[in-house]
């Protein structure tokens, strides 16, 4: 067989190069079944597209550098009034899908489109079984970010600027919703993350699950016993809106009432930050921030409860399966557990309120029957179902199928 991968934006490269866990895996189960081309739609560094070509070892890699124009009020209401595609790409079109036309092969086994976008610009241009991954399906996520913003913005929503914000939101919605139902009435396969998402967009032989996961190296840091100082830990691209609302509010409103329990509790923050968000954070008391670090695991192992405390953003929380592998109890809302198959209870405790949060962290830094069961559980759940070379081989054999 012979597979055509179309991805943008970032690179399929290992992560230790800074690419995409998912899209690496499903790249990964391409090579399984033949040679695979791979076509980098926004990749300004060519190094990166050798690279990736190395670690195939076969197949043809290109990594395109489009001209991206300067905004102009004449290219945004080009944008507004006449295309159908949401806000990107902000390339031009016609030329990219000529340079494709004359780099891809007549056919192929299989075409794989990174996202809708990625399908409406290229991917439906090449001949083969097309196969479009939908991900956490965008039109969720950002469904619950609109109503979000127009709550937070209350009567503010009325001023030109954020009722213009607003309202692009808005359209890029409708125009994903469009998308999503053209590809339901194509022949397509879809792939998604999650049965939820899978029931959203209408279940059917068309629409595969295929979740993310998790792949631990080494064995699991995570300790049995809470330090004397419990440390909880949030860990994430502090630079993302939903993680510094999650972290805003876990830090000003919930950890209080945890150390009016708990006493001298750590809330430890890991990721990449901005300066005036740091200096923010550390305004409360019992937050201490690293920023980003480059092994993780040296956080976790401090680690004596890992929260997932959103309240906004779609998609499935690798942190959570990131703790689970690892040993490490989660305390979560029903928006961060969400595109995962647990049960609170059972494998992890969600709360979405400040209280019943506080409450659900105290009772995981109690070591008790509660705590060990739960990190059990979802240990075991977490190597059966999500770990990535049991959700390749699943998808590989999907393909062969098809």
């Amino acid at each position: 067989m012979r597979s055509l991968f179309v991805i943008y934006p970032g690179s399929p490269l290992p992560l230790e190069t800074g690419g995409s866990i998912r899209y690496w895996n499903l790249l990964l189960a391409l090579r399984e079944l033949g040679e695979v081309d791979v076509w980098l739609m926004h990749e300004p560094d060519s190094a990166r597209g050798k690279l990736l070509q190395t670690e195939l070892g076969g197949g043809r890699v290109h990594a395109d550098r489009p001209v991206i124009p300067e905004w102009s009020p004449r290219s945004d209401a080009a944008w507004l009034f006449w295309s159908r595609l949401p806000r990107w790409p902000e390339f031009d079109v016609d030329e990219v899908r000529a340079r494709f036309a004359a780099w891809r092969m007549p056919r192929y086994d299989v075409v794989l489109s990174a996202d809708a976008m990625c399908f409406e610009v290229l991917g439906r241009h090449a001949a083969g079984r097309q196969v479009v991954d939908l991900g956490d399906v965008p039109d969720r996520t950002f469904a619950r970010e609109l109503r979000f913003e127009a709550h937070a913005a209350g009567l503010g929503v009325i001023h030109p600027r954020n009722a213009y914000r607003l309202g692009r939101g808005a359209l890029n919605l409708h125009r994903y919703r469009r998308l999503q139902r053209d590809l339901r009435h194509r022949s397509v396969d879809l792939l998604t993350c999650s049965e939820a998402d899978r029931s959203h967009l209408g279940s059917g032989d068309h629409v595969l699950v295929v979740p993310n996961g998790y792949e631990r190296k080494g064995p699991p840091v995570g300790r049995a016993v809470p330090g004397e100082v419990p440390t909880i830990l949030a860990q994430g691209a502090m630079r993302y809106a939903p993680n510094i609302d999650a972290v805003r509010y876990f830090a000003r409103d919930i950890l209080p009432r945890i150390r009016a329990t708990r006493g001298e509790t750590r809330f430890l923050v890991v990721g990449a930050i901005e300066d005036d968000f740091r200096a923010e954070l550390a305004a409360f008391e019992g937050v201490e921030v690293l920023g980003f670090i480059p092994r993780i695991e040296d956080a976790l192992a401090q680690a004596d409860l890992v929260v997932a405390p959103l309240r906004l953003g779609g998609g499935t929380r690798i942190k959570i399966l990131e703790a689970f592998s690892h040993r490490i109890p989660v305390a979560s809302t029903s928006v961060g557990a969400e595109g995962l198959d647990t049960v609170s209870g059972r494998d992890l405790l969600i709360a979405d309120t400040t209280d019943e949060f506080a409450s659900a962290c105290v009772r995981l830094l109690d070591p008790g029957p509660l705590r060990q069961r739960l990190v059990d559980n979802a240990f075991a759940l977490v190597n059966e179902k999500f770990s990535w070379p049991v959700i390749r081989a699943d998808f590989e054999r999907s393909l062969r199928h098809a």
